[in-house]
């Protein structure tokens, strides 16, 4: 092997300096790519375990959610047979089983709390500071929520919808406006200082409205 001290004395033949040279890169992309793959599989290993937590949990959620909805299936199917029972003992005596089901709407619960104020704001900032009634706004959100206008006309959403827009007047969030001549139903825009801060307003009360001060107010419909 020739030192390569003594190779800084002589002339390196260009044949051999190609050599050195690559031999030189191949050993720092071998470095590079060592370092580069020790931190790749560290940062693996930490989303992996990431991901079996998640996993585990996720298990564990899917198996509390089964367990509620049979405990809720048991004690629905238990009311069930005792309604059955005294159908059957009326003095009229009704089969049970001519009794059609009857579903409930989940689309028009709102169990989403703060849903109903978000649509209400939402409406109200895409009207550009223009009025808007009770039913242009149910319109809005029914269309939102893929409501058909059946499911729209057989709920009480208008009706809760003008609750809550009433009582957001009543807290000075929107502004009713003073209705025009032959006008029939209230109207109702976003104040000013409401146009930037919309966002924010999360109302816990959207589905028990029956305690505030605008529940009692006589209102146009």
């Amino acid at each position: 092997m020739v030192n390569l001290v003594c190779m800084r004395t002589i002339r390196i033949p260009s044949s051999l300096k190609w050599l050195i040279t690559r031999r030189a890169r191949l050993d720092g992309e071998i470095t590079k790519l060592e370092l580069s793959e020790s931190t790749r599989a560290a940062n693996a290993r930490i989303e992996i375990e990431g991901l079996g937590q998640r996993l585990h949990k996720a298990i564990a959620l899917d198996k509390e959610q089964q367990e509620i909805a049979r405990q809720t299936l048991d004690a629905l199917k238990a009311d069930l047979i005792a309604t059955d029972r005294l159908l059957r003992q009326h003095e009229i005596g009704i089969d049970p089983k001519i009794i059609k089901a009857v579903r409930s709407q989940d689309n028009l619960t709102f169990t989403d709390y703060g849903n109903i104020t978000r649509l209400i704001y939402r409406f109200l900032r895409e009207a550009n500071g223009m009025a808007r009634t009770a039913t242009q706004t149910t319109a809005f959100i029914a269309c939102h929520l893929g409501c058909s206008e059946e499911e729209v006309s057989n709920s009480d959403l208008r009706y809760r919808i003008r609750k809550r827009m009433q009582h957001l007047a009543w807290e000075g969030k929107i502004t009713r406006v003073e209705n025009q001549q032959g006008s029939i139903e209230g109207r109702w825009c976003l104040n000013k200082s409401q146009q930037t801060s919309v966002e924010q307003e999360i109302h816990p009360l959207d589905d028990d409205l029956a305690s505030s001060p605008s529940t009692s107010e006589n209102d146009q419909y």
